[in-house]
């Protein structure tokens, strides 16, 4: 990661040695650095949840067709249901998750399939 700051402290000067020439005003360059790396941090859980995302969603098919093999087959019928859906699946994907020794991963947002 050490050579990735360095990558983007110069990166940050390069744009403002362009800016300097075009006559744009500066970055600020402690603000930038901030910015670039909150980016790359969040790029990075992004890949890591996308991994598993495959995952997330063999277990909600199973948690749907498990609930609908109880409740019949337009389950989920209502808003409510759809939250029984998304808590089932939520709590069996954190199970894997810490199974796997990952504790910190959001759980994905999925919209209604």
């Amino acid at each position: 990661m050490e050579s990735d700051f360095q990558g983007i402290e110069t990166s940050v000067c390069d744009r403002n040695r362009l800016r300097r020439r075009s006559g744009l005003p500066l970055l600020d360059e402690e603000r930038e650095f901030t910015r670039t790396v909150a980016v790359l941090k969040w790029n990075e859980r992004q890949t890591a949840i996308n991994v598993h995302m495959a995952v997330y969603l063999k277990l909600r098919q199973e948690v749907l067709h498990a609930m609908r093999s109880e409740r019949g087959d337009n389950f989920p019928p209502n808003s409510f249901s759809h939250c029984l859906l998304i808590a089932e699946t939520e709590r069996r994907f954190r199970k894997y998750l810490l199974s796997i020794g990952m504790v910190d991963l959001p759980i994905p947002c999925i919209p209604s399939l």
